[in-house]
Parts: structure tokens; sequence; C-alpha cells
């Protein structure tokens, strides 16, 4: 199996995208997705981290593609 290479994210993702999303996920409504890893750089955001359900996994990709700015995810949820 190959490894996944994906962009080094911003030093420490503290750009305004990545607060932005931050803050989506914080009001998204879904406490769950407040514990998502977010990874912002400048080819997308990753989203990485464990969710209930197939639900949850759609629903944080759509918060995340809400962000201004943001053109492209790469959803690496798990559903436990």
């Amino acid at each position: 199996m190959q490894a996944v290479s994906y962009p080094r994210p911003f030093a420490k993702d503290v750009t305004p995208i990545h607060q932005d999303l931050l803050e989506a996920f914080r009001n998204s409504g879904y406490h769950e997705l407040r514990k998502l890893a977010i990874h912002a750089s400048d080819e997308g955001v990753r989203i990485e981290g464990n969710v209930r359900t197939y639900y949850l996994k759609q629903v944080a990709q759509t918060v995340a593609m809400s962000v201004a700015g943001v053109e492209r995810v790469d959803n690496f949820l798990t559903v436990e």
C-alpha cells in the first residue's frame, strides 16, 4: 500500500481559513464535529478523525465546503 501524500499544512494551522473552519465546526450544532482534526494548506482542507455515522461524515464535509475560500476538502473521517 502506497502512502498518501498531502501538502504540508500551514505553520501551526494558524490561518484565517483555519480559524473560520474551527468556528464553522463549533457552530455546526454537532458536538462530535468539534473534536475533528482540521488541516488547511494552499491546496485545500483535510479533515481527520472518527464519527459515528456516514451522515456526520457528510455533514463535516458540507461544513468545511461552506467556509469562504475553501475549494477542496479531503475527507479522511472514519465511521465507527
